[in-house]
């Protein structure tokens, strides 16, 4: 949640697909199109950010402070 009102829920991890693997298999070169596709799943495995939904609009200001709400989680109790 932002400062300013604007609250964004964050619904998981952002997974790579072939889709976007063979996106750059398109356009690099290579002669195993299928291999970088399917490579980029693997190499890009937890690094391709978040998805998110708006649940409050507003404008979003650089440097705003935000606070951010983890939910119990059940897999992490002791």
């Amino acid at each position: 949640m932002f400062k300013g009102g604007v609250t964004l829920k964050v619904d998981g991890q952002n997974h790579p697909c072939r889709f976007s693997g063979r996106s750059i298999a398109d356009n690099v070169a290579t002669n195993d199109p299928d291999g970088v596709a399917l490579g980029f799943v693997k190499a890009a495995k937890r690094l391709r950010g978040l998805v998110a939904w708006v649940e409050k609009p507003g404008t979003i200001s650089a440097g705003e402070e935000i606070s951010v709400r983890v939910p119990e989680q059940w897999i992490y109790r002791g």
